[in-house]
């Protein structure tokens, strides 16, 4: 780390947690290069692409506890996880005791987002 560097990471140190966390998320930010641009029409795609999943009763549903005993016991076991609600209908109430899971296509690489 060069002089500087230790210079801006002994002052950031010395400020609250909540500012640090500010610095360190723009930091971080920073790094990840410019927005794709289409990723929010992507997301919004993928959301009721799951949410349709999930109201057709396609999508398959398991209790939080089970995933994330399951995630606890070996974290590779789980691609991705999505937390979601039972029925689809209660998606907008906040509730979160089942979990959607599946591997998507490209996944290893490659994606913009989703």
């Amino acid at each position: 780390m060069t002089k500087a560097a230790h210079a801006v990471l002994a002052e950031a140190l010395r400020l609250d947690a909540d500012a640090r966390a500010e610095v360190a998320a723009e930091l971080l930010a920073s790094l990840d290069g410019p927005a794709d641009p289409d990723a929010e029409a992507a997301w919004a795609v993928e959301i009721d692409r799951r949410v349709a999943a999930i109201e057709a009763g396609t999508s398959r549903l398991e209790p939080w506890e089970e995933v994330k005993r399951r995630i606890e016991r070996d974290p590779r076991t789980v691609t991705r996880a999505v937390r979601t609600s039972e029925p689809a209908s209660e998606l907008a109430t906040g509730s979160k005791d089942l979990v959607s899971f599946r591997r998507f296509p490209g996944e290893s690489g490659g994606r913009k987002c989703c």
